[in-house]
């Protein structure tokens, strides 16, 4: 599709317009436009620093990407959809009593912690695996404040598992739910 969208808009581009045949360009639009759905850019806000920006290359690459941007955004895409979705199933009771279970998970964008905040008010029960390195880890990430995450070592391995702890925990916290004593697998079966 994006190679489509350059195809048609060559007149508009100015650094992208003879790139759709060569390899790779499209999948990293692709993963650009990804990004700018899951964190909640929207083109105006690239158009804006296009303007801005001194530098003619970066500026017209980022015009390039805010093009493509609102002509992939026609096409709805799974990152377009969590933040209706989210707003859906927190006006409808179809989660409710619900028991929900997260497994696989290495961290979570914006928009899907604004749906899994959804899930923890509405569920009955919620079960989220982490890897984690041990017991101790977990009770420290329970216990931490996720908007103070200077207790982790970002060069942790288990970063990521301790930043999701504290932001469910954190969840939980607010919206007044139970959370379990966790459960640490000394010997996973998978």
């Amino acid at each position: 599709f994006i190679r489509k969208i350059i195809n048609e808009g060559k007149c508009a581009l100015k650094i992208y317009n003879n790139s759709a045949l060569k390899r790779g360009v499209t999948d990293e639009l692709k993963s650009v436009i990804s990004e700018l759905l899951q964190y909640g850019i929207d083109s105006e806000k690239l158009k804006e620093a296009s303007v801005k920006i001194s530098d003619k290359k970066l500026s017209d690459k980022l015009s390039d990407i805010s093009y493509i941007y609102d002509k992939f955004k026609e096409s709805m895409t799974l990152e377009e959809l969590i933040p209706g979705f989210t707003k859906r199933l927190s006006e409808s009771d179809y989660m409710d009593d619900s028991i929900v279970y997260l497994d696989g998970y290495t961290g979570f964008t914006p928009a899907q912690y604004d749906l899994l905040r959804v899930i923890i008010k509405k569920a009955r029960e919620v079960y989220i695996t982490v890897t984690a390195n041990e017991f101790e880890s977990l009770r420290n990430a329970m216990s931490a404040d996720s908007g103070n995450m200077s207790h982790n070592n970002i060069g942790d391995l288990f970063f990521m598992s301790n930043d999701i702890i504290c932001y469910v925990t954190d969840i939980a916290k607010e919206n007044e739910v139970e959370i379990n004593e966790p459960v640490f697998l000394e010997n996973p079966v998978r």
